[in-house]
């Protein structure tokens, strides 16, 4: 019992997170949804990055986002370039 309690309020405090996310998180967000569930981090940055020097604000959203536990970010093989890039997953 106390382990469905915990998942429980696990999924309420997920619920109360996206009350409290900011416009441009829930854009991420919906980006993401429109994605597939899945995107590149750097299309993400290049999406929502107006500048190179507000890249590192994209990658801190990235991050609270990732924090509060509705994304995920991997490195991935990019079947394109053959190199390791970051992948953002969202959790449904």
């Amino acid at each position: 019992m106390s382990e469905e309690k915990s998942q429980i309020q696990s999924q309420e405090e997920r619920q109360t997170d996206t009350k409290k996310l900011g416009q441009k998180q829930k854009a991420i967000l919906s980006f993401l949804k429109e994605r597939g569930g899945s995107a590149w981090q750097q299309d993400i940055i290049d999406k929502f990055a107006w500048s190179a020097g507000y890249q590192y604000y994209v990658l801190q959203r990235l991050k609270t986002l990732q924090q509060r536990g509705l994304i995920v970010i991997k490195s991935e093989l990019n079947p394109e370039t053959g190199r390791m890039k970051k992948r953002v997953y969202l959790i449904q």
